[in-house]
């Protein structure tokens, strides 16, 4: 069962996505609660289960959906 806590972090500007998933998974799995945060104004919650390149392609396809939304309502 997944825990139901969450721990919210703050990730540096200039953070690689790669990286600031990876680090999140670490801190994920060492003390068992999903981790939340923000990546360009997309939030990202990664757990210790969760696929590293499945979230990052994740996030490209949210980034890219979000533009053609923008564009549409432009």
């Amino acid at each position: 069962m997944k825990s139901a806590i969450l721990l919210k972090v703050e990730v540096p500007l200039g953070t690689w996505l790669e990286d600031a998933i990876r680090d999140a998974k670490k801190i994920a799995e060492k003390i068992g609660v999903g981790v939340e945060f923000d990546f360009n104004d997309i939030p990202i919650v990664i757990f210790p289960s969760s696929n590293i390149e499945e979230e990052v392609k994740d996030y490209w396809a949210e980034l890219k959906r979000r533009a053609k939304e923008e564009k549409k309502n432009e």
